[in-house]
């Protein structure tokens, strides 16, 4: 009987171990086909605030380098400095990028970036 119960706990851990890997071979899939497009643009609406209006942007990126429009504030980056610039106050803020970001607002080029360490993700199909 405890052989049994053994058994099936070892091919249930099993599964479970190939669905994780599964899921982590899906991801790096995607991110492969997303960055193998050279360029992509995506256009997103978010919420701040669930009782705040929906705000719509979009962003283009290519390598390193990318462009976001959203709420009325543009970014330009270079691969190395990013420029803001928010046409309602007449102001440009330049900063470093921080290449380990991957805040989608941030540093968008780096969004689709899937370090194992950092996600939880499992198969369940």
């Amino acid at each position: 009987m405890r052989r049994g119960l053994l058994l099936i706990l070892f091919a249930v851990a099993a599964l479970a171990v190939s669905g994780d890997t599964r899921s982590g071979q899906i991801m790096a899939r995607m991110a492969s086909v997303i960055k193998g497009h050279g360029q992509y643009e995506v256009k997103f609406t978010f919420k701040a605030d669930p009782s705040a209006d929906p705000l719509q942007g979009r962003y283009v990126v290519s390598g390193d380098k990318y462009y976001l429009l959203v709420a009325g504030t543009e970014v330009f980056c270079d691969g190395k400095a990013k420029y803001e610039i928010n046409t309602q106050y007449k102001e440009v803020t330049v900063d470093r990028v921080d290449p380990t970001d991957r805040r989608v607002l941030t540093n968008p080029a780096k969004v689709v970036d899937f370090p194992e360490q950092e996600f939880c993700h499992n198969h369940t199909g």
